[in-house]
């Protein structure tokens, strides 16, 4: 696919890109075998456990280089079998480069991952990788305001992953509740709320060790926390964002995530300026700043100007002020 202009699009890795791979580690790039299989899988899962503390702009160069090379694995020799696999691999790899692409804020790259993604996804009747996907497209229609459209997603999400309890299941659920909430529709947002708690009750340990490919307790909790924000409960908001921001605040390893630290952070403030405590909200601004400069994404620093449009009538309350001082530095 081309942009106007000429230049590809969504963008992929130059021809130099898997030499590069194959100095680094030793790899024979030319050819698919059991080796090739298994790194591909280590690499997938490192990016996964990469995502949440490492920079997006850091972490796309390298993401495209694998999409490279699988695309040119695919046009090589191989069997039946490895092709599939070859496929399903690619279709995480630009799922991976989508959630880049979101982060960076470039939601154009993002929806033409999730695209190819999903295209691969249905070609193989591969519904984990296909409910995975739709839960990205799902979490961009949300951020954008189309709610009817992430009902339609997570409902197509949701019966593609046909049952199964996983963490895309979580989080499928869970934005199908946040889009009910701002249509005004309590009780489905709730019933929605109860069936993400269903599933995260029943997604194996394995799954909920943090990374991309994870969607455990805080996560959801800070979902939950959002819902409550949208149907106009901050206090019942603040229980669940309370307790999403003392798991992540004493996370390690992978569930460490600057990312939701920040922006549950966002969410707390909203709901201390709707129950009227404006310097607390501030403050709790000031803090989520702090944190984003750690790992910078645009959905944060739109939710930290979205918070602060919410505080400008109040820019003569000090935390307010310096918060509105060090967003216009950031």
């Amino acid at each position: 696919m081309n942009r106007p202009g000429g230049s590809v699009w969504p963008p992929r890795a130059s021809e130099g890109a898997v030499a590069e791979l194959a100095r680094r580690f030793d790899l024979d790039t030319a050819t698919t075998s059991p080796a090739t299989l298994e790194h591909l899988n280590w690499a997938i899962e490192q990016f996964g456990q990469a995502y949440l503390t490492t920079p997006a702009g850091e972490l796309v160069e390298e993401v495209m280089r694998y999409e490279r090379w699988v695309r040119e694995l695919l046009a090589g020799n191989h069997t039946p079998s490895q092709a599939a696999e070859l496929s399903v691999r690619l279709g995480y790899l630009n799922g991976i480069l989508a959630n880049l692409s979101f982060a960076l804020g470039d939601h154009g790259a993002a929806q033409a991952y999730c695209a190819t993604a999903l295209a691969i996804a249905e070609e193989n009747g591969h519904g984990r990788l296909k409910a995975w996907v739709l839960s990205t497209e799902s979490q961009l229609a949300t951020y954008h305001g189309h709610h009817q459209r992430v009902i339609d997603l997570t409902e197509a999400g949701l019966a593609a992953a046909d049952g199964t309890p996983t963490f895309a299941a979580v989080k499928l659920a869970s934005l199908q509740a946040k889009a009910h909430a701002s249509l005004g529709n309590r009780r489905a947002a709730e019933d929605a709320l109860a069936m993400a708690r269903r599933s995260l009750a029943l997604v194996p340990p394995e799954e909920q060790v943090g990374g991309l490919f994870s969607f455990p307790e805080e996560k959801l909790a800070s979902h939950e926390g959002d819902v409550y924000l949208r149907l106009g409960e901050p206090r019942r908001a603040q229980e669940a964002l309370w307790r999403a921001l003392t798991l992540l605040d004493t996370a390690t390893g992978a569930r460490r995530s600057p990312v939701d630290q920040a922006m549950v952070r966002l969410h707390l403030a909203q709901a201390f300026l709707q129950l009227g405590d404006v310097e607390e909200a501030g403050r709790l601004g000031i803090e989520a700043l702090a944190i984003h400069a750690a790992r910078p994404t645009d959905p944060t620093r739109r939710r930290a100007r979205r918070l602060a449009a919410m505080l400008q009538p109040h820019e003569n309350v000090p935390a307010v002020r310096d918060f509105l001082e060090r967003l216009e530095a950031a």
